[in-house]
């Protein structure tokens, strides 16, 4: 069974180059911030973040996993 993991925000920074987005997971009491490639506690890689959703691969078993804000 995967641990909690939860998206509590996202984060916009807007940049030269475009806007760059962070998202903001709670994982078991902890707040990560986490980008497109990061490792999320040696489980999950981020694959995408949008304005209102973040993509998550299970490193696992490969399973897709979308964490939506309320």
């Amino acid at each position: 069974q995967p641990p909690a993991v939860s998206l509590a925000g996202i984060g916009v920074e807007r940049t030269s180059y475009g806007r760059r987005r962070t998202a903001i997971l709670s994982v078991d009491g902890r707040v990560l911030l986490a980008r497109v490639g990061d490792e999320v506690i040696g489980r999950f890689q981020v694959r995408g973040v949008t304005d209102d959703a973040v993509e998550l691969l299970d490193l696992r078993d490969g399973t897709p996993l979308r964490l939506t804000l309320p």
